[in-house]
């Protein structure tokens, strides 16, 4: 993000117990309210490890590895603590990270770096590698700033999933205000030995100005699998010029497993997130966290604040109710 993107102080939002909002037969959810901390992250990937314990990935670590967070969320699904614990890393280079996801099978983590466009497994003990990795080269050639940017994975299923964060070289122009054109993104499927399970396509929303900003950033930051086989997935739009910027996130479900595979996803709208200047918020990282006594799962969310920008941009986290996942 440019150094013209300076923003006016930050603000908290009003707290909001949402009632609950019905998306289809199956599924409603209503949001909590965010919070923010000054973390200086550039937290771009977030995964659950079970209880208050997550791990965090900064696509501007210096060295390949993670952070462990402690987040505590109370028995509404409000979050009521962050707290940032010791970063994780073998010490090699690796640029970029931008989503990392749990393994539970092996106890290790694999992370996504966007510009070299691969996945490798670490051990979540130490960070270091176990030699293993998602061979998805051949699928995902490397592109400055629009590679592999999400990352899930499920244990009901037993499926990795994949995507860029716009449209690939060999499919088309990138999405921009002046083209006016959706991104076209191919979301691949792994089991659990790394082999291919299907790929679908997914068409991001237009975009909703004229003329672009600098930066602009149009695409899906994140994904997540749920234990039915259907995906979220967080599209984020994002235009910056002076103090006119604005934020807007978009979480969508879709259903590959009623799709035949090569079919582009028909997809549902679940939850939109604006923010502008006085509450910018970067959604980048999205898990499912725990379950609620009453059956709603919790959905956990964090933002890149470019290492809170010029004083002003802040970390958001962010948790919604679901019912129906």
């Amino acid at each position: 993000m440019s150094a013209a993107a300076l923003l006016c102080s930050c603000v908290e939002t009003p707290t909001d117990f949402s009632s609950e909002v019905v998306v289809d037969n199956s599924l409603s959810f209503s949001k909590c309210k965010a919070i923010k901390k000054s973390l200086e992250g550039n937290f771009s990937g977030i995964a659950w490890l079970g209880g208050n314990e997550y791990v965090v990935v900064d696509d501007k670590s210096e060295t390949e590895g993670f952070y462990r967070f402690r987040i505590d969320i109370d028995y509404r699904g409000e979050i009521t603590s962050v707290e940032r614990g010791e970063f994780v890393t073998n010490g090699e280079s690796y640029p970029d990270g931008e989503s990392i996801e749990y393994f539970p099978a092996a106890n290790s983590v694999f992370l996504m770096g966007e510009q070299e466009n691969r996945v490798i497994e670490l051990s979540l003990k130490d960070g270091s590698r176990t030699g293993r990795e998602i061979p998805c080269s051949d699928l995902f050639p490397v592109v400055y700033n629009a590679g592999l940017e999400s990352l899930s994975y499920n244990d009901v299923t037993k499926r990795f999933w994949l995507t860029s964060e716009t449209t690939l070289p060999d499919d088309g122009e990138t999405a921009t205000p002046e083209n006016g054109l959706s991104n076209i993104l191919r979301i691949q499927a792994y089991d659990d030995n790394f082999n291919k399970a299907g790929q679908w396509f997914y068409l991001t929303d237009k975009p909703s100005i004229k003329v672009s900003g600098n930066p602009y950033v149009a695409g899906v930051s994140d994904i997540c699998a749920l234990d039915d086989g259907r995906l979220l997935v967080l599209e984020r739009e994002s235009n910056m010029e002076g103090f006119t910027g604005f934020c807007n996130n978009r979480i969508y479900i879709v259903d590959p497993t009623s799709t035949d595979q090569g079919k582009r996803l028909e997809k549902t709208l679940m939850l939109e997130i604006p923010s502008k200047s006085t509450n910018y918020a970067n959604y980048e990282g999205m898990c499912l966290g725990p379950r609620l006594k009453d059956g709603r799962r919790v959905l956990v969310l964090v933002s890149d604040s470019q290492t809170n920008m010029r004083g002003a941009l802040k970390d958001w986290f962010l948790t919604i109710r679901v019912r129906g996942i």
